[in-house]
């Protein structure tokens, strides 16, 4: 297998002509979801009929481990073309898929292609933002709403002066930030707490660790802000050495213990226990190798010490976290990777690119034993 483009053995790629700018996986993981940067919404089954999983053997006599080429075609993936111009979408329920045109018309999508028109807002629409409970955050310039499945309509929340990506929403659901006149905390139903605006950060993305301890923010003026959060309070801020490109992309795992980050020449990795005293010289966990390229996308594992890396050379790896072995995916020269997830399982890696290519690559169980 080392002489082969591990994404032409594992992964189901479509060709679809306009950038991914956004993935989301349905409740139930069957089907992928990509936003296109025309506004066009692409779907497609996560299950692969003919799984690298039944065409991986093993020798009996050498013992070695071969990937048998696909025995059928890829499927055609659907393609809706919505009149409200798709540029957001979440996970709904059993409904499928709410996706938000920038007019704020928000439309259910199934994973057949049907669609049909939940609201009709007349501010744009800033952001869609997945909750634990299963709500969908719907996020206004002047307005925080919620979709809920199986409702008719949405629900609002709070007023807002004003509301800019990112946005994001702590895992208890309580507290959200978003961006503005520079990083905003606020709860999300209590209008007597206050607002805190701290103007001095200017967020590009911002993602909760799981355990809503942290916010960990990549900003405007380069580097990463990670902020130590308890009973609505800030209680510390540390600002992260200076990264070589924007950091575009954060990713916490499972145990709220590591923040991984793009934005490097290699992929880099935190462990954020270091910040809870006030450490002076901060340091990372060694992963994967460094190269001539940056680090453009980060997806780490659900259930396992791995990462998936995207770089601006188009190549996509799977590394060990803190170790130099790297699992090459898809080889360099291809165009750069906008987005990249993967299943709650963890054994399909969904991504999608620049030129408009959508995949979704399923790993054998054994291929990381």
């Amino acid at each position: 297998m080392t002489g082969t483009n591990l994404i032409d053995l594992l992964g189901r790629r479509w060709t679809l002509g306009s950038a991914v700018t956004a993935i989301a996986l349905d409740a139930t993981e069957t089907t992928a979801a990509f936003a296109l940067a025309d506004g066009r919404l692409a779907l497609a089954p996560v299950a692969d009929p003919d799984s690298a999983a039944d065409r991986y053997h093993v020798a009996g006599d050498t013992g070695r481990a071969t990937i048998t080429p696909r025995r059928s075609g890829t499927a055609p993936i659907i393609v809706v073309a919505g009149e409200a111009g798709y540029r957001q979408i979440a996970a709904f329920g059993a409904a499928g898929f709410l996706a938000g045109g920038v007019a704020g018309a928000l439309d259910i999508v199934a994973p057949n292609g049907s669609t049909t028109r939940l609201a009709s807002i007349e501010q744009p629409l800033q952001a869609l933002v997945q909750m634990n409970d299963g709500r969908v955050l719907v996020a206004l310039s002047q307005a925080l709403m919620t979709a809920v499945p199986g409702d008719a309509g949405i629900h609002p929340l709070l007023q807002s002066d004003k509301v800019s990506p990112p946005v994001a929403v702590a895992p208890d659901g309580d507290w959200l930030a978003h961006g503005g006149a520079g990083l905003t905390l606020r709860h999300a139903t209590d209008t007597r707490r206050g607002v805190d605006v701290l103007t001095a950060l200017i967020p590009l993305r911002m993602t909760w660790s799981p355990d809503g301890r942290w916010l960990a923010a990549s900003l405007a003026g380069g580097g990463i802000a990670l902020l130590r959060f308890e009973n609505g309070r800030v209680l510390r801020t540390i600002d992260l050495p200076n990264y070589p490109a924007p950091v575009h992309a954060l990713s916490w795992d499972s145990t709220s213990r590591l923040l991984a980050t793009s934005g490097a020449y290699r992929i880099i990795v935190w462990p954020v226990e270091q910040f809870e005293t006030d450490a002076t010289e901060p340091r990372s966990l060694p992963t994967g190798r460094s190269g001539l390229a940056t680090v453009e996308a980060v997806a780490v594992h659900p259930q396992r010490a791995l990462i998936a890396a995207a770089y601006e050379s188009g190549m996509v790896v799977v590394a060990p976290i803190g170790e130099r072995d790297e699992l090459v995916v898809r080889t360099p020269g291809g165009d750069p990777v906008t987005a990249v997830t993967w299943s709650r399982d963890g054994q399909s890696l969904v991504l999608g690119t620049a030129a408009g290519e959508a995949s979704i690559i399923t790993f054998p169980p054994q291929l990381f034993k």
